[in-house]
Formats: structure tokens, sequence, C-alpha cells
């Protein structure tokens, strides 16, 4: 027979047993709560082509139902990402940036068809060492959260060489962001990566491979996101 533990756990204990807590949660954010959403999602679609039958109060309602449940399953994917950070872990390896952003491009452009997506890149930096999975999935985060529920975007993607490895900036807004020296050598906005989940995702990648990222938002023309890749042994 198995004896009772005392409510007072050592340190050890505690974390095995969060350690415990978290992978239930992981389970449920990879199976059950997206099933869940999805279904969720089909229905509302049904409600919205019978909308014109339910007046203009319930189209209201109809429309808003579903930007919740397009954003519910939106937060789900993020959540999926954040629990996975370390399984997305790879070693670094020889990377031509140009090569990557093809793919970074097509990828979007499947999630986003309705998106009218341009694209810019200037690489002073083409080629560099570093985690290939992980970068790829945090670029493809922030074109989706930067391009979902625009009709056009304009992308911008460049690099360059710091005194820590190669940064990269991706710029998204509606019309062409210019990538100035100067917006790249701000220290970023603190307070809006805090408040948004889908960057604090970002930064969990960007950090599982020992680089930093920033975030600076242009009110009324969109956003630049700056991830640093360090320099890593040849």
């Amino acid at each position: 027979m198995m004896e009772p533990e005392s409510p007072v756990l050592g340190p050890a204990r505690r974390l095995q047993r969060l350690e415990r807590r978290l992978d239930i949660v992981g389970k449920l954010c990879r199976h059950d709560l997206p099933n869940q959403l999805v279904v969720i999602r089909g229905l509302v679609s049904l409600l919205q082509e019978e909308s014109a039958k339910l007046g203009p109060e319930g189209q209201e309602y109809t429309s808003r139902l579903s930007r919740a449940a397009e954003r519910a399953l939106d937060m789900m994917q993020s959540l999926k990402i954040l629990l996975a950070v370390d399984s997305l872990a790879d070693e670094p390896e020889e990377i031509d940036l140009d090569d990557l952003a093809k793919e970074w491009t097509r990828e979007i452009r499947q999630l986003l068809p309705q998106v009218t997506m341009e694209y810019h890149s200037s690489f002073a930096v083409r080629k560099v060492k570093g985690p290939r999975r992980s970068l790829h999935k945090a670029i493809v985060e922030l074109l989706r959260h930067g391009l979902t529920g625009q009709a056009k975007g304009v992308v911008e993607i460049a690099s360059r060489t710091t005194a820590h490895g190669v940064e990269m900036a991706l710029a998204i807004g509606q019309d062409r962001i210019e990538v100035d020296p100067a917006l790249l050598d701000s220290s970023g906005d603190a307070k809006a990566l805090e408040n948004r989940l889908e960057l604090q995702v970002v930064r969990e990648l960007v950090e599982s491979w020992g680089g930093v990222f920033r975030f600076v938002d242009l009110p009324g023309r969109g956003a630049i996101y700056l991830l640093l890749i360090p320099d890593f042994p040849k």
C-alpha cells in the first residue's frame, strides 16, 4: 500500500509534479482542444452560411463568433508551438537564407492564400550557421500573425552582421517598410512583446538557440521583428 505524500514537498518533487502537469497540458493542447476548436469553427461556418436568415443583429453576432473561433484556434496554435520549443531545437547547420526565405514564402502562401503578398529581400549576409528548423518556425509564425486578416501585405527580409552574430530583420506592413538602420538599432518595444502571446512564443524559440528577439512597433505602418543568430563554432 502506498503511503500518502507529505503536503510539504521538496524542490525536486515539486519540479517533478510541475513537469507532469505540463505534460498533461501538452497532450490536451496537441490533440483534444485543437480538435474541439476545429469542430466549433466548422459549426460557426455553417451558421454563417445561413446568416441571411438571422437579420442584421444575428449576422453581427455570427461574425463576432467567427472571429472569436479563429482567434481561439490561433492561440491554440501558439500554445502548441510553445510546448514544443524543446523538441524543435536542432543542431546548427549551414543555412542559405535566400533559399530558406523561399521556403517561408511558399508555406505562408499556402497557409494564407487569400492574402496578396509582395516580397522583398536584401541579405547583406546570405549564408549563416544556425538552427534551420526552429528559425523556419519562428519566421513562419511571425508572417502568419503579421499577415492574418490582411487583404495585402508587403514583406521585407534583410540580414546584417553584428558584434554578436547575424541579425535578421523581418518587416511586415500594408506598404513597404524600408529597413532603416536607426530602427534596427533601437531597443524595441518590450511592453508590447510581453502583452502578445505570439511574440512571446517566438522569443522562446529564438532564445532556445541562444539568440535575442526584439520587436519594433510602427503604428499605422506595421512592425519590424529582429532575430539574432549568434556566432556558432564553424
